[in-house]
């Protein structure tokens, strides 16, 4: 083990390769540090729509989109294009909204959301 003796530190081959890789190591850490705090604040800003609560119950904005139009009185294809989904979709949103609120129907569901106002 050689040390410089002007500055009294250890200038061994292997304790200076040592010294590099904690080195990279710790800025390492600091970058993935600042990546994981950066990602959180983005998230905490999502673009994403809140829910609209219905009672105790929440739906996407997706599905209250679906159920305003129903309630208009478009039928699901209609409610389809004008959202820009497929019939499929609608229909599914839709089920999704009937389970959540126990309707058995279109007509229930509908007398159910006039029913508390939604709009």
């Amino acid at each position: 083990m050689t040390t410089n003796p002007v500055q009294g530190h250890n200038t061994d081959p292997a304790s200076m390769v040592m010294k590099t890789t904690i080195r990279f190591y710790l800025a390492e850490m600091e970058r993935m540090k600042s990546a994981h705090q950066k990602k959180q604040t983005q998230s905490s800003h999502s673009r994403r729509a809140p829910n609209t609560p219905v009672g105790d119950t929440y739906l996407t904005p997706r599905e209250a989109d679906c159920v305003k139009l129903v309630l208009q009185g478009k039928k699901y294809k209609e409610t389809a294009k004008a959202l820009s989904l497929s019939l499929r979709t609608v229909e599914f949103y839709i089920q999704n909204v009937k389970k959540k609120f126990n309707c058995r129907n279109k007509a229930s569901l509908i007398s159910y959301f006039k029913s508390v106002n939604f709009e």
